[in-house]
């Protein structure tokens, strides 16, 4: 019976979640192949992008979604993609990553527009409870327009 009642919140959560992509911008390939496993577990559909210019060729502005983008990557750095994001006025929203938050990081991100920042490793659950709260601005914002 705990099989069943586990079967059927998740598959709850999959038809909440589902035609909404999860961009995982991160030049980590084994933080993105973890994220891919997570978000997919819950029934999103996930995007990996090794930096801001893979996100950029793959990004699909009609599909309802967010982004999960590392602070700190050779290249295009996330506060460059956040800041060029932003004067594209993308409503994307953007949970942003680091495994070194510094204090300005943070004054930065709530400047710029960023749902969120946590730092890695992060937990689950927190992630995830960023990434339906991104996604319910990102619905709600559809919706409205």
């Amino acid at each position: 019976m705990r099989e069943r009642a586990g079967s059927s919140q998740s598959s709850q959560r999959q038809n909440e979640s589902a035609n909404l992509v999860v961009y995982v911008v991160d030049d980590d390939p084994v933080i993105r192949r973890a994220l891919e496993f997570l978000l997919t577990t819950m029934g999103y559909d996930v995007v990996l992008c090794a930096s801001g210019d893979d996100f950029l060729e793959r990004y699909v502005p009609d599909l309802p979604g967010c982004v999960l983008l590392d602070v700190r990557m050779p290249g295009m750095s996330g506060f460059e993609l956040q800041a060029l994001l932003q004067r594209q006025a993308t409503e994307l929203p953007v949970i942003m990553m680091s495994g070194n938050v510094e204090p300005e990081d943070g004054h930065w991100a709530a400047t710029a527009g960023v749902v969120a920042i946590i730092a890695k490793p992060f937990d689950n659950e927190l992630l995830l409870g960023h990434v339906r709260a991104a996604l319910a601005e990102r619905l709600s914002v559809d919706s409205a327009g």
